[in-house]
């Protein structure tokens, strides 16, 4: 559970994003696929779930590399036959494609994240 929020901690940078950021109170969640998985973590990967989370408070939002709000992504949750979660990324463990609003619907695309000096929390 996330108790303190810190500007630093709540952007998505190109090492992660701590679990708590993402999985934000208020954050609505939707498992919208699963697969094999990642073959390259410390353990075998059983499979791995995709969940959308989407944000309708842009304040309970975690950010961009540029500062703003992210409106949606969709994060990959690798599990082994144990059903431990394993580590994706250098902070968190989740795999992480953002989403975007195109043409009325969420389309997931791969953006670049830079060093946003804009405060978001």
């Amino acid at each position: 559970m996330l108790s303190v929020r810190t500007v630093e901690g709540n952007h998505i940078g190109p090492e992660g994003i701590e679990d708590s950021y993402v999985f934000a109170p208020g954050a609505r969640l939707e498992v919208v696929d699963v697969d094999g998985g990642r073959q390259d973590l410390e353990r075998p990967v059983k499979q791995r779930t995709w969940i959308r989370v989407s944000y309708p408070d842009p304040l309970r939002a975690p950010c961009d590399g540029k500062g703003g709000p992210v409106e949606a992504l969709v994060a990959g949750v690798n599990v082994d036959d144990e059903g431990l979660v394993l580590k994706a990324s250098v902070i968190g463990n989740l795999d992480i494609v953002l989403e975007r609003r195109q043409a009325g619907s969420l389309k997931p695309v791969k953006r670049a994240f830079g060093d946003g000096d804009e405060p978001c929390l």
